[in-house]
């Protein structure tokens, strides 16, 4: 047996009680705090290692294309518009995709899915996409192709990376089958770059690359048993191999000669293979694909290192032509049309887009199908008169700047300015019309930029030129709306100023000492006056300009070691200036502001290397607020001070989030955060409670006669309504809310809530229907995790009856796909729902007691186990009714986490006791993601030894 520990609470009672005397001479009222609600405002696309075979054509020549690396993405073309879908909304799916489509056009798929190294393959029929793991045997699914028989079972080829084998995967009337095709002997890794075709008796054909011995192999089924052979073993030869197969079901492979960096090609006649060499210019032969015409002549797309290429034999001769010279060409995957003309899709690493280029009797046309664009750094952001937010970022894989705003209709994103490389560091700030004003970084100029939003549409004007200047920018509107900017000259190392008047700009320079002017921030007095705050890079200290009557003044605030990085700034009604910024020697979040006194300073956290991106604002009673990076955990944090004591919370943890980060607070005190994923290199945007109205953020017009599907915000989810579903066209509005609107009560919120509507055309409401439809949603392991389910099977999709919450699954045709993060639910009924779980307590009492001592009321409670506890609060009150004082000024730490041992923990409760009064005691246990669990009350009564033990869990 272990023995429990008891010395370390004796220490833990000192040290509290010493807690309660000094720090806490007036308990403060607490407020609760509403959870964080995160939103992907500006969603960008991720795609890479496409196959071969990512484009196919359908009967009308028009193409289809798949590709992914974040999810799975599916595009074609309808004949008019190019179609966007998300097939896979997992994450990390999607690389090396291949396509193929059935006899009625429906898309098949084959790709990996690298959270888990399986094989994955996704079809779609006239009830939507479906996905299934084929084989999640070690780590394998790389270098699929794709192709259907007959029947339209897939067929799949791929690589098994684990033990360097060449693999096969088929389906048929009882299932999915694997088979090893080459295993190197036990010694040779075989099997990249495989391509797939099937002859007329469905018989499989291979080609694919011998790593060990840098050959070009090939495999076959001969209808009894596998064969397998060498093609080409001259050099290194055999990379980005593309398969065809002729009318006599002879292959015809494309491939890279890596030896001499050529494109080659190789064909069997029947008897003998051939091969020749193509292109030997650059580093031709890269990301090959194949096809053959009607003729059985090849037509291969390629990449030569620099531009895409297109090669044709039509005789004896070879005809190459550059179809694009920009740099791009990567990943190529090239179908013939009906009358033999080739259509490519690849890849544009600069600035990373999908594209597509075709030849019909006029030449070569290209386009750019899909982008994946990073953005979301440099963000600022301000909220409307409405209390809706308005963010300017940096998009950095375009180099634009943009802007984001959000009404009653959902987020809008605009382009402003696209001229150069523009958009880094911007500023934004709200009209009295609610208009937007930007000031931002020219990179290619050098020059500090303006834009602005009016009734006529955006205007952008060059504030300044005289050399390099304008990073660092910060922007405010005086009572007239005239903009102010401070900013940075880099060319001279200075401070600058610029401001707006009825005569045009006016520059100044405020600072010339030393190496100043990075990190600016401006904020303007009720007299218009400009207050500035800035890092001294030459004494690596942070300093303060501010301009009155007199003129302009300076001075120092905090030279204490390496500080001042990141700063922000904002002045109370008073016009006094509080400071939030970075110190780099210590890693710390620091705060400074201003009084009749002087400057104070203090750290507000130093938990870890903590305070780059700082953004400050005030609530109604001038107490400070921070958001800022955690670089340690990688985290976005937050900052508030309830007057004596300073408070953190994380906000957002899931993976690598939180630069540049924006805060401001709605008139209700509310906090709103824009800020960078570094991650997913989007745009993010949090906030603490329901301060907008909630907003309908998809929209879907339904008619009896057709089937319509409502895709849901940043690939959520998706509705499908059948046709017979409503008898009058209907129109379906499904409206996001930040927090469900009913109390979860012992329910974990896993962080999506929403209502689906729907009207007639009379605008008449419609609730429930005689057939069913249905949702499918998406989410990720970090929404449940976060929210402190412990396992993601106790996750369901939750309805609102009226009076309580009721789970959707289990239900007949729904399902929970643990595998791929869906649920599919069948409803017929619409309502309030939410993604909620059941949450386990993260603390197990064994005793919650108190009890009446001469001087004191001494409270105690005992464990039996902590898990993923991030400690306790204790609360007081004189009526059992509810908490009234929280006691505790701090979490008391869990002592033993994660251990199957518990502890005994000791207050002594002294605090303003009245004798014969009877006090009740809650114990607030805080898990890791800030969920709460509460325990009691207790009681007793002071001047009494009386001890009441009661213990029960809200």
């Amino acid at each position: 047996m272990k023995h429990k520990r008891r010395l370390r609470p004796m220490i833990l009672l000192i040290v509290l009680t010493l807690l309660l005397r000094v720090i806490l001479p007036e308990p403060p009222p607490v407020e609760a705090q509403s959870g964080w609600t995160i939103e992907r405002v500006d969603c960008p696309k991720a795609f890479s290692w496409m196959t071969d075979r990512s484009l196919t054509l359908d009967a009308s020549g028009d193409p289809h294309i798949t590709y992914g690396e974040d999810r799975l993405y599916y595009a074609y073309y309808d004949g008019t518009v190019w179609r966007y879908e998300t097939v896979d909304a997992s994450s990390n799916v999607g690389l090396h995709a291949a396509i193929a489509l059935d006899n009625s056009g429906y898309p098949h798929i084959s790709y990996e899915d690298w959270n888990t190294g399986d094989l994955k393959y996704a079809y779609k029929d006239g009830s939507g996409w479906h996905t299934q793991v084929v084989d999640s045997a070690d780590w394998v699914g790389m270098y699929t192709s794709i192709a259907l028989d007959g029947s339209g079972y897939p067929h799949i080829s791929y690589y098994d990376d684990t033990n360097g084998y060449l693999k096969y995967a088929y389906k048929d009337g009882s299932g999915w089958h694997t088979v090893t095709v080459d295993d190197g002997g036990g010694t040779d890794w075989v099997g990249e770059y495989t391509s797939l075709a099937l002859d007329g008796s469905n018989h499989p054909h291979i080609s694919y690359y011998d790593y060990t011995n840098g050959d070009l192999k090939y495999a076959y089924w001969n209808g009894t048993g596998w064969s397998t052979e060498t093609v080409d073993s001259t050099g290194d030869v055999g990379e980005y191999t593309s398969l065809a197969l002729d009318g006599s079901g002879y292959p015809h492979i494309s491939y890279y000669d890596y030896t001499n960096k050529d494109l080659k090609y190789a064909y069997w006649d029947g008897s003998t293979w051939h091969t020749e060499t193509v292109d030997t210019t650059n580093y031709a032969g890269q990301y090959t694909s194949i096809a053959l015409d009607a003729s059985g002549d090849p037509h291969i797309s390629y990449y030569d290192g620099k531009n895409l290429k297109y090669a044709y034999k039509g005789g004896t001769v070879w005809d190459i032509v550059a179809v694009d010279t920009t740099y791009t060409g990567k990943y190529t995957s090239i179908a013939l049309d009906s009358g033999g003309r080739p259509h490519i899709s690849y890849f544009d690493p600069y600035p990373d887009d999908l594209r597509y280029a075709y030849k019909d009797g006029v030449g070569w046309h290209t386009e750019t199908v899909d982008s994946t664009s990073g953005v979301g750094k440099y963000t600022s952001l301000a909220l409307d008169g409405s209390g809706y937010p308005h963010v300017s970022y940096y998009d950095w894989q375009n180099d634009d700047l943009k802007y984001a705003y959000k009404d009653g209709s959902g987020w809008h994103i605009v382009r402003v300015d696209s001229t150069g490389d523009v958009g880094e560091y911007t500023s934004l700030a709200l009209d009295t019309g609610g208009y937007p004003h930007i000031s931002y970084y020219d990179n290619t100029n050098g020059d500090l930029k303006y834009a602005y939003e009016d009734g006529a549409g955006w205007h952008t004007e060059t504030v300044d030129s005289t050399g390099d200047v304008g990073m660092y920018t910060s922007l405010a509107l005086d009572a007239s709306g005239y903009p102010h900017i401070s900013y940075r000259d880099f060319t001279n190392r200075d401070l600058k100023y610029a401001y707006k008047d009825a005569g045009g700009w006016h520059t100044q320079t405020i600072d010339s000492t030393g190496y100043v002017g990075t990190y600016t921030s401006l904020a303007l007095d009720t007299s218009g006056y400009p207050h500035i705050s800035y890092y001294d890079y030459t004494n690596r200290d942070l300093k303060y300009a501010y301009k009155d009557a007199s003129g302009w003044h300076t001075e120092t605030v905090d030279s204490t070691d390496s500080v001042g990085g990141d700063t922000s700034l904002i002045l109370d009604a008073s016009g006094d200036p509080y400071i939030s910024y970075y110190d780099y020697t210590n890693t710390t979040l620091k705060y400074a502001y201003k009084d009749g006194a002087g400057w104070h300073i203090e750290t507000a956290d130093s938990g870890g290397d903590v305070g780059e991106y700082t953004s400050i604002a005030l609530d109604g009673s001038s107490r400070p607020h921070i958001s800022y990076y955690d670089y340690t955990n990688s985290d976005l944090k937050y900052a508030y001070k309830d007057g004596t004591t300073w408070h953190t919370e994380r906000v957002d943890s899931a993976n690598d989030v939180g630069e540049y980060t924006s805060l401001a607070l709605d008139p209700s005190g509310y906090r709103h955060i824009s800020y960078y994923d570094d991650t997913n290199e989007g745009l993010k945007y949090a906030r603490n409670a329901s301060s907008a109205p909630a907003t309908p953020t998809a929209i879907a017009t339904v008619d009896p006669q057709t089937p319509m599907s409502m895709t849901l915000p940043c690939d959520w989810g998706q509705v499908l309504f059948p046709s017979g579903l409503v008898t009058t066209t209907t129109v379906f509005t499904y409206t996001e809310l930040l927090t469900p609107t009913q109390g979860t009560g012992n329910y974990a919120f896993a962080g999506r809530a929403f209502t689906i509507e729907a009207a007639d055309i009379m605008g008449h409401s419609v609730t429930t229907f005689t057939q069913s439809f249905t949702i499918t949603l998406f989410y990720q392991d970090s929404d449940w995790q976060a929210a402190g389910i412990t396992d993601e099977s106790l996750l369901n999709l939750y309805y609102w009856n009226g009076s309580a919450w009721d789970a959707v699954l289990p239900c007949p045709g729904c399902w929970h796909d643990l595998v791929n993060n869906q649920l599919i639910a069948i409803l017929d009924h619409l309502t309030e729902f939410s993604l909620l779980g059941t949450r386990p307590t993260a603390v197990t009492l064994a005793s919650f007691d108190a009890s009446s001592q001469p001087d004191h009321i001494l409270v105690t409670w005992e464990t039996v186990f902590e898990v993923n506890s991030k400690g306790f609060n204790l609360w007081r009150s004189t009526t059992p009714d509810a908490p009234q004082i929280k006691l505790t000024t701090h979490l008391i730490p869990p002592q033993a986490p994660g251990s199957g041992v518990g502890f005994y923990y000791i207050w002594k409760d002294d605090y303003q006791l009245e004798r014969g009064t009877t006090y009740y005691y809650w114990l607030e246990e805080v898990d890791m993601s800030g969920a709460t669990s509460l325990y009691g009350p207790i009681s007793a009564t002071w001047g009494w030894i009386l001890t009441l033990p009661l213990i029960h869990a809200n």
